[in-house]
């Protein structure tokens, strides 16, 4: 899926990436891609060749602090954080599972890149509905213009957390 396109062209560039679902079955299955589609990777900093680190872990919406700690790993908040089609639906809950989660990853320098396809959920191509409108109450939210090419295959939303409602979550901000 998008995601792993984007993890794999993130480990090119010297990333260290954490690719998730919250199905187990699902997270076997990317771990699987994962393997077959990043041997090899590796980028170049200062003159010497970098091996990124390409990690697969299972994290639900909504966890806490701790429990989103010890699913991703991070001792820090990511620079970047890339989702694909986890909009969709109308249910409230999960919405504000979503938000919380990426409220407890974010700081205000984290960049959320959000990629919505044809599933996503009513009004999230036009930066509306319920999760656009839970989610506004802490990240000013952005989305960028259509392709020229292909303007029924993806919409992209850019979000960053306001710097008033930046919250301690356990996972240190980044340096």
């Amino acid at each position: 899926g998008p995601c792993l396109h984007s993890g794999r062209s993130a480990a090119h560039l010297g990333m260290d990436v954490i690719a998730t679902d919250g199905d187990g079955e699902t997270v076997q299955l990317l771990g699987y891609n994962t393997r077959m589609n990043t041997g090899g990777i590796t980028s170049v900093s200062g003159g010497r060749r970098h091996l990124p680190s390409v990690r697969v872990a299972q994290l639900k919406w909504g966890q806490g602090p701790k429990r989103l700690r010890n699913a991703t790993g991070l001792s820090k908040r990511p620079e970047i954080l890339v989702a694909a089609d986890v909009i969709y639906g109308r249910d409230q809950t999960n919405v504000e599972s979503i938000v919380r989660t990426m409220r407890l990853l974010c700081d205000e320098h984290t960049l959320v890149i959000l990629a919505h396809g044809q599933g996503a959920a009513p009004g999230v191509w036009k930066s509306e509905g319920p999760f656009f409108a839970h989610a506004s109450q802490w990240f000013r939210c952005w989305q960028l213009p259509p392709s020229k090419t292909d303007k029924k295959a993806c919409v992209i939303h850019i979000l960053r957390l306001k710097r008033s409602h930046n919250q301690h979550s356990g996972v240190k901000p980044a340096a």
